[in-house]
């Protein structure tokens, strides 16, 4: 082996080529890194499962109550009935099957007709409440008066409630009130 002395002539014109090769090296191995699972003989793959649960859940809420003003036992509802609607405006997830019930009130079965009644003082007023227009279906917070409902999307949805209080009830004037408790099971 003959050792020659590198002049600094050779040793600048080494410089100028190292960079452009230390580039080109480095790309190289960039690339050998990013290709690695090429250079090996075999691959394996596994899936991954990758799950989530929907919550079901719902809310509601009536707009505003339901009010029976007017009734009038001497005049037209001494043999017509008092009809009234309310909105239960209620917001599920969609798909969410659930049934709605309404119980019979704070003074159920106190009057002379009906399965609720409106109350003032020891006075009632018979009525009842509804799942349908033509109001022959009760509502109530078990069995067959339960209301059932599907959500067909996560938007709010308006389910009518359809009241009556019975036609020919001598009450005296005054107001009379009662409190319902809706319930949501889904």
């Amino acid at each position: 082996m003959l050792s020659r002395r590198r002049s600094r002539k050779d040793v600048a014109r080494i410089t100028r080529v190292a960079p452009p090769v230390a580039r080109m090296t480095l790309a190289v191995l960039a690339t050998l890194t990013m290709c690695a699972p090429l250079a090996f003989g075999a691959a394996k793959q596994q899936n991954i499962p990758v799950r989530s649960q929907v919550a079901v859940n719902c809310s509601f809420q009536t707009s505003p109550s339901l009010s029976f003003l007017g009734y009038d036992p001497s005049g037209i509802n001494s043999t017509v009935p008092l009809d009234q609607t309310t909105l239960l405006r209620i917001t599920c997830t969609r798909g969410a099957t659930t049934t709605i019930g309404i119980d019979n009130g704070t003074h159920a079965g106190q009057a002379s007709i009906g399965t609720r009644a409106l109350a003032r003082g020891n006075r009632r007023l018979g009525y009842d409440i509804y799942q349908d227009s033509g109001r022959n279906t009760l509502w109530t917070n078990a069995g067959t008066g339960l209301y059932n409902y599907v959500s067909p999307s996560s938007l709010p949805a308006n389910i009518s409630i359809y009241g009556r209080i019975f036609a020919s009830q001598n009450a005296p004037t005054g107001i009379y009130t009662d409190t319902l408790v809706v319930t949501i099971n889904y």
